[in-house]
Parts: structure tokens; C-alpha cells; sequence
């Protein structure tokens, strides 16, 4: 199961790209997976990885405490995903 902020920033991602779908935490439907399939990779991961930060950055003014600790996973998670190569 997808955490629900990723859904939303997918979503939000693809809506960056040309769509409309609703921005929400629910799962992906075959629609937006579909949508997933047919966009530019590269510009949606650069969309997506963009949003997260974003995500993580509120985190800080939220609870600093759990920032500091997982900032640097999550931030190398995104690097991995900018940089991955098949």
C-alpha cells in the first residue's frame, strides 16, 4: 500500500503535466496509472522529487524532532529516484 502523500503528490505531479485529476490520498486509479505510463519519465520524476521535498521541508516546521532524524533518508531516496537509470 502507497503511503497517502505519495498518492498526492503523484497526482499532483501528473495534474503538473496536463492533467486534472483530484489531488487526494486515495489509491491511484487505472486512469492515473495510466497517465503514470504515458507522461515524460524524466519530467515526472523531476515533478514528483520536487513535491516530496516540499512535503519533507513542512515537516520541519511541524515536528523538527522526526526531520532531523529521517531528513537525510529521505533526501537520498529522492536523489536514488532522480538518478535511477534502468
Amino acid at each position: 500500500m502507497t503511503p497517502g502523500i505519495i498518492n498526492k503528490n503523484i497526482k499532483s505531479a501528473l495534474n503538473s503535466l496536463g492533467y486534472e485529476f483530484d489531488v487526494n490520498s486515495k489509491r491511484l486509479s487505472d486512469d492515473q496509472i495510466k497517465a503514470l505510463n504515458s507522461v515524460n519519465a524524466d519530467a515526472l520524476v523531476e515533478t514528483f522529487t520536487a513535491k516530496q521535498l516540499v512535503h519533507y521541508e513542512s515537516i520541519k516546521h511541524s515536528n523538527p524532532t522526526n526531520y532531523n532524524k529521517h531528513i537525510g533518508g529521505w533526501t537520498n531516496r529522492l536523489e536514488r529516484l532522480k538518478n535511477y537509470k534502468p
